[in-house]
Formats: C-alpha cells, structure tokens, sequence
C-alpha cells in the first residue's frame, strides 16, 4: 500500500481544526463551571455551545469535500472570532481573552499575512472595547485600570509575535521556494548537457561504426583481390610448366634429328 502525500494545506487545515477543537472544548467547560455557579445563564451557555460547535460542524464538512480547502482557514479565524467575541462580552472573568492567544499562534501556520494582521488586529480592538465598556459598566470581568493595561499590552504583544512570525514563515517559505527552483534549473542545465553529450556520442559511434563498414568492405576487396592474384599465379605457373615441357621435348626432338644428320654424313663417307 502507497504512503498518500500530504500537500501542506491540507496539513496546516488539519492542524487548525484540532487546534480549534480544543479550544472550544476548553472554554465550553470554563462557561459550564461559570454556568453551574451562578455566573452565567443556562441561556447563555446554550449559545456558547452553538456558537463554539457549530464552525466545528461547517470545517468537518468542507474538510470531506476537499482537505486542502481555503474554507477551513476562515472557519477556523472567524469562527473562532465570533465564539471568542460572544464568550469575552458576556464573561465575568476578566482573563477569558487568554484563550485566543493559543488559537493567534495556531493560524499563523497558514503563512498568509493579510489574514494574520486582520485577525491580530480584530484581537486587539476587542481588548480596548471590552476594558471601555468594562470601565464605564462595570461589567465583563473589569477590575481597574491596572488590568486593562495588561489585558491590551498582551494582545499588542501577541498581535506582533504572532505578524512577525508569519511574515517570518513566508520569508522562509519564498527562500525555499526559490532555492528549489534554483536547484531545478540546475538540474534542467544538467540533464540539457547530459543529453547534448550522449547525442555527441552517438554521432561519434556512428561515424565510427561507418569507418568500420568501409574497414570492412575494403578488406572484403583485398580478400577478392588476393585470391584473383593466387588465381592468376597458379595459371601463370602452369602455363610455365606446360612451356617448360614443350621446349625439353623440342631439345630432344633437335637432339634426335642432329644425331641422324651425323649418321647419315657418316653413311655417306663411306
């Protein structure tokens, strides 16, 4: 069975979802404790739980569809935003803005800086909110001014951790990004010299393999031309045999008739 490969954002999609349900986990059962003393209305609690599950619901959805879905990522940030909102304006603990910090941290893994700075800055605008009306009410957990400051130094600190860090990512993420492509330009240069050498080659062998041919068809020659000549030799060396005999039998025939010529000049002496 093959390993399926997970595209990063269907990693970073998973991520967030379980990021954000444990942060509705946790903070449905701060609003339940809050619920079961006094603090909070059954009414109340019921719309945390809408609120909280229902985003969850929509991400389980988009994410069957498509894992790698942009939809997830709003889900998550807005989702997320609208259940925080609602809990932090109807709390009596003024520490309730602690819950988004894990979740700012969480979507910044999306290494997109547009949505970073919206919600980072919608973070923050609700912190000064709640300790105005917290100032002017009573209300929403307020206990002084001294509080309030640390409540919005916080999230200005979270706020720029989390934005610094993102456009860090994507700095990151661009160096790799071009780094691979760098190293595929190589290797296109490489496999480009590699086949310009092996075409090279190829046409040597081929030049080579026709000298060869040609190698070999002049060898054929010289092996006909050499055995003409063996042939003509052996004609030559018989035709000189068959001359040989034929001048030996006229010396003998000169030789017989000579012989004669003398016994018949003796006779005649005689």
């Amino acid at each position: 069975m093959e390993n399926r490969i997970i595209s990063e954002s269907e990693r970073n999609n998973k991520a967030a979802m379980t990021a954000h349900i444990i942060e509705v986990v946790v903070m449905l059962i701060f609003c339940l404790l809050q619920t079961a003393e006094g603090l909070r209305t059954g009414v109340l609690f019921l719309f945390d739980i809408i609120l909280g599950i229902a985003p969850i619901i929509a991400e389980a959805y988009f994410w069957k569809k498509d894992r790698d879905t942009a939809m997830i990522k709003h889900l998550v940030g807005y989702g997320f935003a609208v259940f925080y909102t609602y809990t932090l304006f109807t709390s009596s603990n003024n520490m309730v803005f602690v819950f988004v910090i894990p979740m700012i941290l969480m979507v910044s893994i999306f290494n997109d800086t547009a949505y970073a700075i919206k919600i980072n800055c919608g973070t923050v605008i609700l912190s000064f909110l709640v300790n105005v009306l917290g100032a002017k009410t009573g209300k929403m957990g307020y206990e002084g001014m001294d509080d309030a400051i640390i409540m919005v130094v916080v999230m200005l600190l979270v706020a720029a951790s989390s934005f610094y860090s993102a456009k860090i990512s994507r700095a990151n993420s661009n160096q790799k990004l071009n780094q691979a492509q760098e190293a595929r330009k190589e290797s296109e240069k490489l496999l480009a010299d590699m086949s310009f050498i092996s075409e090279k080659l190829h046409d040597g062998i081929k030049d080579i393999y026709g000298e060869l041919e040609k190698l070999i068809k002049s060898s054929d020659v010289t092996k006909e031309s050499i055995q003409t000549i063996s042939a003509i030799s052996q004609e030559v060396s018989a035709h000189a045999n068959e001359t040989a005999s034929a001048e030996q039998e006229n010396v003998s025939i000169i030789y017989s008739i000579d012989k004669r010529m003398q016994d018949l000049i003796q006779y005649i002496k005689m």
